[in-house]
């Protein structure tokens, strides 16, 4: 799931109401983006039953890595997002293949390691084109400034998430999104970078509360969630909204 910038006005949520007059952007080269959940091995051993559709051997992931980097090889693309990379699969397998392939990499913060957590996200980017300019580590979510050497340095804030999976906790993907628009926002905004959000959000794009905060600033009320309404007693998440005009890059939004 990908959302990008849109130029021209957006509406910044909150007390204020204020629109922004958003300089348009030069037409520049595109930039490919490549968005994977990689599916954790620590995961398919947890829960087993889960995949009895698949051949035993496929879930191994001595055998699913070759056909993973191969796939990221073949599609080449600008910048790579992945979520659920166990540290381990990243340090021996992963960061040193991409590497050969041209991809410079941040992984998400040692906290997680520190913490016992056994995944993480990872995001890849062509090195020869992009220059690391800064990164930040949230909560579901890494931010990371990349500096496009073939449009002369302007930034791009790629935000890789993989937002909370429980189907009932909502509004837990809304903060979790939330918080990472509003850390990007202290880089200096849309005045500053185009932004990218991808990842997996575990929600569906075309009605979900995080699609609705992301689009409008807001969970507006009536939004419907996996078929229910979504409970908006907690309705907090709407404060502050966010400075970003952003829209679905699937047209049409995936079902």
């Amino acid at each position: 799931q990908l959302l990008l910038p849109r130029t021209g006005v957006f509406s910044r949520s909150g007390a204020e109401g204020q629109s922004v007059e958003v300089p348009a952007i030069e037409p520049c080269r595109e930039v490919s983006i490549l968005s994977w959940n990689v599916l954790a091995p620590c995961y398919v051993s947890a829960s087993p039953f889960r995949y009895t559709h698949v051949a035993r051997p496929s879930l191994a992931w001595e055998q699913r890595v070759e056909g993973v980097v191969a796939e990221l090889a073949e599609a080449s693309a600008d910048v790579v997002l992945l979520q659920e990379v166990m540290f381990t699969a990243f340090d021996e397998d992963l960061e040193p293949r991409m590497a050969s392939l041209g991809y410079s990499s941040v992984m998400q913060d040692q906290k997680h390691r520190k913490e016992g957590h056994p995944t993480a996200n990872a995001t890849f980017f062509n090195a020869e084109r992009f220059e690391l300019a800064w990164e930040e580590h949230r909560n579901r979510v890494l931010l990371v400034g990349l500096r496009d050497r073939l449009n002369e340095g302007m930034e791009l804030c790629v935000a890789n998430a993989h937002l909370e999976g429980d189907p009932y906790q909502p509004l837990a993907r809304v903060r979790q999104a939330k918080s990472a628009l509003q850390q990007a926002s202290r880089r200096g905004g849309p005045f500053a970078h185009a932004l990218l959000l991808g990842g997996d959000f575990n929600a569906p794009l075309p009605s979900s509360a995080v699609a609705s905060y992301l689009s409008f600033g807001a969970v507006i009320p009536g939004v419907t969630e996996f078929g229910k309404e979504v409970d908006m007693s907690d309705n907090a998440v709407n404060d502050g909204g966010h400075p970003y005009s952003l829209q679905s890059a699937y047209v049409p939004d995936p079902t």
